[in-house]
């Protein structure tokens, strides 16, 4: 039976936050203003929204990178895996990000082009791996 963990004490997981811009610049155009045009597009539902993304790896990161631009609420973050210098090229890594887990370097770079206020919490292991740990978080 799958448990839901709600209070992660591990020292390994961190949590990271876009800043949000929506309200800094009431007298201009929004950050979201364009998304905010699409007929029957509704920033609440993203924004309430958390998503589990198993592998930080370049789909991983691609969908990463789209949603905190977007402004999903919530990413939890899963991969035990460390960034290799093969995945520099084409993923969301940095080269001070070499032999560091790859669900917390994504999530740090992740927290660095979000404007919309996404909190981004990296948990360093594989799904089965957290899941055994019951480090599982609830999730849309």
């Amino acid at each position: 039976m799958l448990r839901i963990c709600t209070n992660l004490t591990s020292k390994s997981i961190k949590t990271y936050s876009c800043r949000d811009l929506r309200n800094e610049h009431a007298d201009t155009e929004a950050v979201d203003d364009r998304q905010s045009r699409v007929p029957g597009f509704c920033q609440e539902a993203l924004t309430n929204l958390t998503i589990g993304v198993i592998g930080a790896g370049g789909l991983g990161g691609e969908f990463v990178r789209g949603a905190v631009k977007k402004g999903v609420g919530k990413l939890v973050i899963y991969d035990g895996d460390e960034v290799a210098l093969s995945n520099l090229n084409r993923q969301l890594f940095t080269p001070r990000d070499l032999h560091r887990n790859k669900a917390i370097c994504l999530a740090r770079s992740a927290s660095r082009i979000g404007y919309m206020g996404t909190r981004l919490l990296s948990v360093p292991y594989f799904f089965q791996a957290a899941i055994e740990r019951d480090l599982i978080q609830p999730c849309h």
